[in-house]
């Protein structure tokens, strides 16, 4: 994984915790902002674990390709 990727899933890694201890108020229902805002992080997470898997499938299609003479 780039390492810039570790970075960016680190912050919203952080982001996404601090959110979720927003997600319920004190009086036990949902705070729909925050639960939006823990929505939109995840989607932001799978976009970099996505671009990770295309970087890494690319890599072993290349290395097969080396490895097979194509």
């Amino acid at each position: 994984m780039r390492a810039s990727n570790v970075v960016k899933l680190a912050r919203l890694q952080g982001a996404f915790d601090a959110e979720y201890r927003q997600a319920i108020n004190p009086d036990g229902t949902r705070n729909r902002v925050a639960l939006l805002r823990l929505a939109e992080l995840a989607a932001r997470m799978v976009a970099v674990y996505e671009e990770e898997a295309a970087l890494a499938c690319r890599a072993a299609n290349q290395a097969y390709d080396l490895a097979t003479g194509k």
